[in-house]
This record gives C-alpha cells, structure tokens and sequence, in this order.
C-alpha cells in the first residue's frame, strides 16, 4: 500500500511539473522563441538605402507579411550582374500595397480589362526598377497594341509561397475584382516569416498549422512516428520546445559557417531543407486546389520562367485555367534565372502578351453571347 501510495505521488509530481513547464512555455512563448532560429524569412538579405523598408508584418490570416503602402526604397544589391541600364533599383509602393503607380480607379472600369499579377520576388521584380518589371513592361506593351483597354496590377511580393500567393488573391479579389488573373506558384515549401517581425506569436495563435510547417520529425520518416510528432506538435508547447531545441542542434553545425544573415536556410543540406518543406508543400497544394475549386469562372493564366512545379499536375487542372510554358532552351543561362537582368523580363512580355490579348478577345465574345 505504502508503494502504490509513492508510486502515485511520484506520477502526480511528474504530471504537476509537466503541466507547470507547458504553462511557463506558453506564457512566454518559448516555444516561439526556440523556433527563430529556422524559420524562414524574407527580406534579410536584401539592403536598402537608410535602412528602409518595404515590407512590415500582416494580422491578415495566411499572409504573415506585407508590402508597406507608399512605401519607397531603393536597393543596393539586388541587380542581377548583367544589368546595364542601373546599378541600384527604385522600388515604389503604392496605395494598395502594389508595387507600381497609383491605378486610375480602384473600382473596376467599364471597357478596361483588369489583369492583375500575383507572385513571389520574380513577380514582383526584386532585381529591376519600377518601370522594368513585368506588370509595368505588360501595361507599356498592351497599350500600344490597345490604348486604354487594360490594366495591369503587380501584387508579388517577395518570398510568397503558393498559400500566401492565394491567401493574397483572396483579398484583392475580394477588394477590388480582376477580370483575369495571372499566378506564378513558383516558391514552395513552408512560408516566410517578416524578418524584424518583433513578435511571433500572433501569427501561430491565428494560424496553428505554422506549427506543423516549421516543426518537422528530423529523424524519421516513418509515417506512424510522423502522425504522432504532428499530433503532439499541435497539442503540447512542451513538446514543441523540446522538438524545436533539437532540430536546432541537429542543423546548428550548420549555422557557423553560415554568412548569409536572416536566410540560415540556405546554407542547410538539400536533405534537411526538403524535410523543411514537406509539410508546406502539402498545404501550398491544398490551398491552390481550394483556390481554383473556390474560383470556377474566373480566367486564370498560370505561368512560371523559371522552374514549374506542382501546378503542373492533372489533379490540379481546371476549364477556366490556362498554363504558358516558357521555352528557355537555348537562351542564355539568366533567361531561367529566378531575379534576372531587365531584359529577360522584356522577353517574358513577348511570351505573355499575346496570350492576355488572346483570353480578353475571349471574354468580351463570351459577354456578346
């Protein structure tokens, strides 16, 4: 009796230390905190002038970060090495938290085919000035073949994968309309994290999946031992402080001969970072097919210049959905280049024009009918 009386008030110790340890790991979010280290972040390896910035945290759910509006900045090493025309690029933000001028109308206009772009850092054309990227190369190039009948909207921003990329066109959609959209899914894995983000956990407690993309079992891929980690992940800040300690270790060895700041990331072994990007990967797919699923009747034009990926596939494919594969081959080696010079984006214009004047010739025979 006596040792079934110890054995008990030895578990209730160990359940009331436990339960005290996940209480003081939630309430100062260290398990938040544990996290940082190997989180994927955008705009750290980039450098403005005076210290701007164009980006800053969002509370809008599934986007974790956002372009500034009227922001202005001009960046000092993001040209691609072949670049003639400048040295430094002018980056402007307008009203909407696009990048570009201020559009004419919020409100859709009668005869003006909204077409507006939705991407990551090619996109939004991290590497060229205002006026080079490929929405403002688009506008410049359709009017001349059709004065005043479009307009074209950038809404890339840099390092959005294809759930932020929808989560985006969800709203703008939502805001102001679009009569054809085009969508460049070209970054996967989990998403990115505003790198001067002051704080975290807002973003986990709105959006607890985060979790599950930024904790993955490091040491087994079996699917019984995966099910049970993400169970535990989603239920115990505990666990995930001890998950995120050790796959802080096990990548660490990694991190000292690092000199990139901000993307440690990328100076990780292509078997970790696939790990890394496992479960992202599951949720870009998930919420691209949502999208397309949420969206039957509107034109889309999926493209990628640089590396297809998911979109591709014959689960993903819908009637009212468009693919323009661009052909590199032959071209010279930054023709595929994710930020390239000025004038491949030129080119990504002759490819894309044709088919934009093509599907709004399209629309208005669909409306005539």
């Amino acid at each position: 009796m006596r040792f079934l009386r110890h054995t008990l008030l030895a578990f209730a110790g160990v359940a009331a230390g436990l339960g005290l340890a996940e209480g003081l790991i939630r309430l100062g979010h260290l398990d938040v905190r544990a996290l940082r280290h190997t989180l994927y972040w955008v705009e750290g390896d980039f450098h403005y002038e005076g210290g701007a910035e164009v980006c800053r945290p969002s509370a809008e759910p599934g986007r974790l970060y956002e372009l500034i509006p009227g922001a202005r900045a001009r960046c000092t090493d993001c040209v691609h090495p072949l670049e003639k025309r400048y040295r430094v690029t002018d980056i402007s933000v307008n009203s909407l938290g696009m990048r570009g001028p201020e559009p004419v109308s919020r409100a859709r206009r009668s005869g003006v085919f909204r077409v507006v772009l939705f991407g990551g850092s090619n996109t939004f054309g991290i590497s060229v000035s205002d006026r080079n990227t490929t929405a403002a190369t688009l506008q410049r190039s359709l009017d001349k073949l059709h004065p005043g009948k479009f307009e074209i909207w950038n809404s890339g921003i840099n390092a959005l994968v294809t759930s932020q990329l929808t989560a985006r066109a969800e709203e703008v959609l939502r805001d102001y309309g679009a009569d054809l959209i085009l969508l460049q899914p070209s970054n996967g894995g989990r998403r990115a994290f505003f790198y001067k983000d002051p704080d975290l956990a807002p973003h986990f407690r709105r959006d607890p999946e985060l979790w599950l993309e930024n904790l993955p079992l490091m040491d087994s891929r079996a699917p019984k031992a995966v099910r049970l980690h993400r169970r535990l992940v989603a239920r115990s800040a505990l666990y995930r402080f001890w998950a995120a300690s050790a796959n802080l270790m096990r990548v660490g060895q990694d991190f000292k001969t690092c000199n990139i700041p901000f993307q440690l990331w990328s100076c990780w072994s292509d078997d970790i970072n696939r790990i890394y990007a496992e479960y992202g990967d599951l949720v870009n797919r998930r919420e691209f097919s949502k999208f397309l699923d949420r969206h039957p009747d509107l034109p889309i034009l999926i493209y990628d210049p640089v590396h297809p990926t998911f979109w591709l596939e014959p689960a993903l494919r819908r009637p009212n959905v468009r693919t323009v594969h661009f052909r590199t081959l032959g071209k010279p080696a930054e023709y595929a280049f994710i930020h390239p010079p000025s004038y491949v984006y030129d080119w990504y214009v002759t490819q894309l024009a044709p088919i934009i004047v093509e599907m709004w010739k399209e629309s208005r025979r669909t409306r005539w009918n």
